[in-house]
């Protein structure tokens, strides 16, 4: 695990227990995802808030009022002021990745990543991770991530585990039989 890895899942951590304690676990995971989302659709504000020319009361200056927009509760606030007053904003993205782990590992779901040719229907999703869920015994997270090279069906990557169960692969495995059939 890098420095970077590492601090991020201390931040994460500490506000998953402080989320909890509030009994606010998921709010303030909606709070940081949107405001995650904020960072990604003005560049220039994640600039503003990790530069090192500006200096920490200039990016108060322009966290409160983005803040006070925004409408987070004062633990979500707090806990981004304190994120932009230490310089951790280009950990952002990372203690958002490393608190929604927290928290589903607490629910006892797992994260899985899917691939596929084109992105699933909500309907295609739902029947996916059912079957899953049947097959592992557990909730899962699903992530799709695009992959035009799969041609049809799927690959999923599950506790470091790799299931291909994409139309490629069917065909790589009825060419091994032929060559098998071949070959006797």
């Amino acid at each position: 695990m890098f420095a970077s890895d590492s601090s991020a899942h201390s931040y994460a951590l500490a506000l998953y227990e402080l989320a909890c304690e509030a009994h606010k676990a998921t709010a303030i995971q909606s709070n940081i995802e949107n405001f995650l989302d904020l960072l990604h659709r003005s560049p220039d504000l994640g600039i503003a808030l990790s530069h090192p020319s500006i200096l920490r009361p200039q990016r108060r200056n322009i966290i409160g009022p983005v803040l006070a927009k925004c409408g987070y509760d004062d633990l979500s606030a707090r806990f981004i002021k304190l994120v932009v007053d230490r310089g951790r904003i280009p950990l952002f993205a990372r203690i958002v990745e490393a608190y929604r782990a927290i928290g589903d590992k607490a629910a006892g779901r797992k994260l899985g990543i899917v691939y596929v040719a084109h992105p699933l229907n909500e309907a295609q999703l739902q029947r996916l991770k059912e079957k899953i869920r049947t097959q592992a015994g557990t909730d899962v997270v699903l992530e799709e991530h695009i992959d035009p090279t799969i041609i049809g069906g799927f690959c999923l990557e599950l506790d470091g585990r790799a299931y291909d169960s994409s139309i490629r692969r069917h065909l790589e495995r009825l060419g091994e039989k032929m060559h098998a059939e071949k070959s006797r």
